[in-house]
């Protein structure tokens, strides 16, 4: 293999600073490339430019990249996303001249390109393709440009470790990484989850159901599309201002319809078991009802995965004293006494198998907790030594907003 990383421009790729990443770093690349392998990518491949910006040549890779190690930019698969800057998905049908068509030989359908970025000039790229006739979502490319996002601060932080600067500033975004990619592969699951089982339903059984059960399976179609896209918004916007996720925007909500709303999404989640609703008509609560929404949904999903079908989950909404109160909770097998106090620890997922089943990846309790910090208030857990479990949170109390006058006809 030849060495294109030597010449004059060499501080402006980021096979000079390949060198200088630990091994720590180095793991965190291939699981970043994994994350996105976890998506249904069957290829993942981070490419970098070499010196003179005419070639690239491949770094990492995940899946068998069917071209040289080293490659002429011209032609290349890379090529559009790096002159254009921006991302790029490919197909056959969208295939260009050069060694393109190898990607396609190779039996691959489909594939996403994009840019990596060092010191404000892109510097290589990182490359998604599958073997699926599917075509690339926009959801999976969108996760793949935020993966992107976190590999271009993994060198960025290395960077700065080759010039000794900023220190602290290195282990906050090592932290805002972690929890970036976490959070976004989590959040992403349960409205995915939700729209494969519905579209699969409609797929398989268009002919066989009811007109009122196709109206229902789209409305949770378009119902979970449009919270995939606040969560997809909602990480974008904390990347971009790097200040922490939960940037609060309060208002007055009624967290009886948040609940009922979130319910009504979640349904064929909860087809197996049991759901019932204990609420005050209306409970006026001030927080954030974008962030209490992805809350409930966490403490809505992990009771469904983490009991038996047939069973209980009851989600209550009361005011208690000077609070609204919220609170998910089952009749399953329960929670081990010794893990209580780890659930809210990320990639904790306790291991008895007398109790709760293991499942996920231990995050959904870790979101709540810092939605609820944010709120500065706390999740509550009780368990009862006769199986069951109970979550709860406490927001303020609020006022009914006034109603909106009617316009004159």
């Amino acid at each position: 293999m030849s060495d294109d990383s030597s010449g004059a421009d060499s501080d402006n790729t980021l096979l000079d600073l390949l060198p200088g990443l630990d091994d720590g770093e180095r793991r965190e690349l291939t699981w970043l490339l994994n994350t996105v392998e976890g998506a249904g990518l069957e290829l993942v491949t981070i490419h970098s430019l070499c010196a003179n910006a005419a070639k690239c040549r491949v770094t990492h890779s995940i899946g068998e990249w069917p071209l040289p190690d080293v490659e002429p930019l011209a032609g290349s698969v890379v090529e559009p996303a790096i002159t254009s800057r921006r991302t790029t998905q490919l197909d056959r049908a969208s295939a260009f001249s050069g060694d393109a068509p190898s990607l396609w030989n190779a039996g691959y359908q489909s594939a996403v390109v994009v840019p990596l970025w060092h010191r404000s000039e892109v510097a290589g790229a990182l490359v998604a393709a599958t073997r699926s006739t599917e075509p690339i979502s926009r959801e999976v490319a969108s996760g793949v440009e935020l993966v992107a996002v976190r590999i271009t601060q993994v060198f960025h932080r290395a960077d700065l470790e080759e010039d000794h600067l900023l220190h602290s500033e290195m282990a906050r975004l090592e932290q805002l990484k972690r929890d970036f990619v976490h959070t976004a592969s989590h959040e992403l699951r349960t409205p995915l989850t939700v729209i494969r089982t519905a579209a699969h339903t409609l797929q398989r059984r268009w002919a066989d159901v009811s007109d009122e059960t196709r109206h229902d399976l789209l409305r949770l179609l378009v119902d979970n599309a449009a919270a995939l896209e606040r969560v997809v918004e909602r990480l974008l916007e904390a990347d971009r201002a790097e200040t922490g996720f939960f940037s609060l925007r309060k208002t007055v909500f009624d967290l009886r319809s948040l609940a009922t709303t979130v319910l009504s999404r979640l349904s064929p989640l909860l087809e197996a078991h049991k759901v019932t609703v204990d609420a005050e008509a209306p409970v006026w609560a001030a927080g954030d009802p974008v962030l209490i929404d992805r809350a409930v949904e966490n403490l809505v999903s992990n009771a469904a995965r983490h009991t038996p079908s047939g069973t209980t989950i009851t989600v209550t909404a009361v005011i208690k004293g000077e609070t609204a109160e919220l609170a998910v909770s089952d009749d399953g097998p329960g929670i081990a006494i010794d893990d209580v106090p780890h659930l809210s620890a990320a990639f904790f997922r306790g291991a008895s198998s007398a109790t709760r089943a293991p499942r996920g990846l231990g995050l959904g309790l870790t979101l709540v907790a810092r939605i609820l910090n944010a709120h500065d208030t706390r999740l509550e857990i009780d368990r009862s030594a006769h199986g069951g479990a109970r979550f709860a949170f406490h927001l303020p109390l609020a006022e009914a907003p006034a109603p909106t006058p009617r316009a004159r006809i």
